[in-house]
C-alpha cells in the first residue's frame, strides 16, 4: 500500500561542489597573474602555458571524477529508496 498524496522530491538540477568552484577560481586567478608576469619573455610564456595547461587538465579531470562519483551515489540512493518503498 502506498500513499498517493506524497509529493515527490525534486532532483537537484545542478550539482556544484564548492571545492571545484575554488579550484576553478584558483586556476583563473593563476592565469591572470601568470599572464601579466610572463608577457615579456617567450621562454617564460611557454613554461607558464605548459604549467597552466597541466593545472587545467588536472582540474577538469578532478571535476569529471567528482561528477561521476556524485551520479553513482545518487543512483545507489535511488535504488535503496525504491527497495525500501517496495518493502513497505
Amino acid at each position: 500500500m502506498s500513499d498517493t498524496h506524497q509529493k515527490k522530491q525534486e532532483e537537484p538540477k545542478n550539482i556544484v561542489n564548492p571545492v571545484l568552484a575554488g579550484i576553478a577560481g584558483a586556476v583563473a586567478g593563476g592565469v591572470a597573474v601568470a599572464s601579466a608576469i610572463a608577457l615579456s619573455d617567450k621562454k617564460t610564456q611557454k613554461q607558464v602555458k605548459q604549467v597552466l595547461t597541466n593545472a587545467k587538465d588536472k582540474a577538469i579531470g578532478y571535476m569529471e571524477n567528482m561528477q561521476n562519483q556524485a551520479q553513482d551515489k545518487m543512483g545507489e540512493v535511488k535504488k535503496q529508496v525504491k527497495k525500501a518503498a517496495n518493502s513497505l
